[in-house]
């Protein structure tokens, strides 16, 4: 019995996630340029908040009596921002990754510092777990200068879904402990009712969504969302069953995104690196050279403004109060598109 658990964890480890390095650096590009045009952080804030609310983290942060210097912070992004164009490019990839993970973590623990700690932990555990992978031994500048030697092994990604299973289950089980399985009331239902009646903007479809629900749904959402978290712990054994499930978490993500006004953008970065990507093959040398340079340059200039502040939020933002909501609506349906995509070309039947 002991054997038979041990053989199932190895081949967990070492085979069932050991990904084709063109799927990986596919994965790499988008990784990058998405945290830059969406994700990337600008923790100068702080400098805006009382110094007595500072008290970090446990970790390497509580050496700090108070927040780096608005200078120190700004250096930050600039580094996070530069490894991540270098990630994207696939040059030094794995010492990329590494100042990629870093950087971001340090700013993210600053942010954290102030007592509102987000979903933001996987826009650095990607880059820390796939530094150790092959996605930069192709498509990159790297296996151009003979430097990608990276050997193939499946660990890296089989532990970051662990770590992503893990951060499913722990809020599965909390919704359990909490009774959201208890079918006198409904929690989502009393998310729902508390964001309309207490937010000064409630934006996209939350007042509707409370104007016309149907009361029959209401359990079925409750218990929906704990099976969804705690699937994750039995899905990622198999990669088909990961990757269905991913489908079905993104329209889950556009559903809590349109309803409750929650955007978990974040979760897509570990969505991504175990998507069956088109695969690279299909492009001949000139091809992925250009793809390439193109995905360098709007790095380059997503790299700058992230650093200096993004236009599209500004004109967002003038457009609306909830700039920021539109943005993650917009970027939601995009998945859900890609999705369904990937979803209807599975379904279809095989070619004879």
């Amino acid at each position: 019995m002991m054997s038979s658990v041990a053989g199932r964890v190895d081949r967990f480890l070492n085979e069932t996630w050991r990904l084709e390095a063109e799927t990986l650096a596919v994965a790499r590009v988008l990784y990058g340029l998405y945290v830059l045009l969406i994700l990337f952080p600008d923790p100068t804030f702080v400098h805006r908040l009382p110094g007595s609310w500072f008290e970090p983290p446990a970790g390497p942060l509580l050496v700090l009596e108070s927040a780096p210097s608005s200078a120190i912070l700004r250096v930050l992004m600039v580094v996070a921002a530069a490894s991540l164009v270098s990630l994207i490019a696939g040059w030094r990839t794995r010492e990329s990754s590494l100042v990629t993970a870093a950087s971001l973590w340090v700013m993210f623990g600053v942010e954290y510092s102030y007592g509102k700690i987000d979903h933001t932990t996987f826009i650095w555990l990607v880059p820390a777990f796939m530094a150790f992978s092959t996605w930069g031994n192709v498509f990159s500048l790297d296996s151009r200068s003979g430097r990608a030697s990276t050997e193939e092994r499946g660990w890296p990604v089989a532990l970051l879904l662990v770590s992503l299973a893990a951060a499913m289950a722990t809020a599965g089980i909390a919704k359990v402990r909490g009774g959201w399985l208890d079918v006198s009331d409904s929690a989502t239902r009393a998310f729902q009712l508390k964001h309309v009646y207490t937010s000064s903007s409630p934006a996209l479809l939350s007042e509707q969504g409370v104007d016309y629900h149907l009361g029959v749904l209401d359990e079925f959402f409750d218990w929906f969302a704990v099976v969804f978290e705690l699937s994750f712990l039995f899905a990622i054994w198999r990669r088909s069953w990961t990757r269905w499930l991913l489908v079905a978490a993104t329209f889950f993500h556009l559903g809590i995104v349109l309803l409750l006004n929650i955007a978990f953008l974040t979760s897509f970065c570990v969505y991504a690196v175990v998507v069956a990507w088109p695969v690279l093959a299909k492009l001949d040398d000139a091809r992925r050279d250009l793809v390439l340079r193109g995905a360098v340059a709007l790095g380059t200039v997503a790299a700058i403004f992230a650093v200096s502040g993004s236009p599209l939020l500004r004109v967002l933002f003038r457009w609306n109060d909830n700039g920021d909501l539109l943005l993650s609506a917009l970027v939601m349906v995009i998945f859900a598109v890609g999705a369904a995509w990937w979803a209807a070309r599975s379904l279809r039947p095989a070619e004879t």
